[in-house]
């Protein structure tokens, strides 16, 4: 890969400014669902989208992210496990999980495996929105 692939580079060469904006990893396997994700975050975040929790792993790898939006089901792996895997490795970004699965034993669950805010699907922008400023401020803190 050279230096000009990873998302920081290109957002540096096509908006400087958006290397202020905090960056989003977006883990979303339905593409009508992240297409719709990305469009209402970009303006406000950089955010990357990956749809499996293998592609999540590496894009760990190859850039920082300020907080994680990972949905539940996943093709390759439970949202969960991706949740625990990372943070057994030491991973502390805010992780939301978003999802269409809303019982509380569910959310617990979720929450349990370290996820630090969950919100279930359908939901409003505006809250999504309000939870990652949220985590953020939470992470910033730190």
């Amino acid at each position: 890969m050279n230096e000009l692939d990873d998302s920081h580079s290109r957002y540096a060469l096509s908006d400087p400014i958006k290397l202020l904006q905090p960056s989003l990893l977006l883990i979303e396997d339905d593409p009508q669902m992240g297409g719709i994700l990305m469009e209402l975050l970009e303006d406000d975040y950089r955010a990357h989208w990956v749809t499996t929790g293998k592609a999540a792993i590496h894009e760990f790898g190859m850039n920082p992210y300020d907080a994680v939006i990972v949905d539940r089901r996943l093709p390759d792996m439970d949202g969960l496990d991706f949740v625990r895997s990372a943070r057994r490795e030491g991973i502390t970004v805010p992780m939301l999980m978003l999802t269409a699965l809303s019982s509380t034993e569910e959310i617990v669950s979720g929450l349990d495996a370290g996820a630090n805010d969950y919100l279930s699907k359908p939901f409003r922008f505006e809250e999504l929105n309000a939870r990652i400023r949220s985590l953020l401020r939470g992470y910033q803190a730190q």
